[in-house]
């Protein structure tokens, strides 16, 4: 049992951290963007610690309000998988390097402009720079990811069709 359960290992791993790495890359960010704000300002008081909580879940409804109201004839949208083959050159992605840098960076700015109201709208601004580029990395992941698998059948059918039209032609 443990031997088989060893080979199967690498594949429970590769789904495991597939499927985590959006809420961790999330988790990240906004406790180091809390982290940053504490080391400025010291402890949050009950107030500030609820305006960081207000914000960050005011952003979570607003982008879930936006991916509800899509221009366009109504239709189901495709669901996307979370990064589909994680041997693809992007997996990368899966960092997404540019959603935390990006939410960091406006959490620290909105701290050197805005001073106390930083809990608030620093919260808001790190889950929502962060959610949106993060599905963004996806998207092109996934659509990187899709184009490669089409082009792969392509070539299988071309192979295919050429090898049929050479099986046609030595019969003739």
């Amino acid at each position: 049992m443990l031997r088989a359960a060893a080979a199967r290992y690498a594949g429970t791993l590769d789904k495991t951290l597939r499927s985590a790495v959006i809420p961790y890359g999330y988790t990240v960010t906004v406790w180091a963007s809390g982290a940053y704000l504490i080391s400025l300002r010291g402890l949050p008081s009950g107030l500030e610690a609820f305006a960081f909580v207000v914000g960050a879940t005011l952003a979570f409804g607003v982008l879930a309000s936006m991916s509800q109201r899509r221009p366009g004839p109504i239709e189901e949208p495709t669901i996307a998988p979370i990064h589909p083959d994680s041997r693809h050159p992007l997996f990368a992605a899966g960092l997404h390097i540019a959603a935390v840098g990006l939410a960091f960076g406006a959490a620290t700015l909105i701290d050197r402009l805005l001073g106390n109201f930083a809990w608030f709208l620093a919260s808001f601004a790190v889950t929502f720079i962060y959610l949106l580029i993060a599905s963004a990395e996806l998207a092109i992941s996934v659509e990187l990811n899709q184009r490669e698998i089409g082009l792969k059948r392509a070539r299988v059918m071309v192979r295919r069709r050429r090898k049929a039209i050479r099986e046609v032609v030595r019969r003739r």
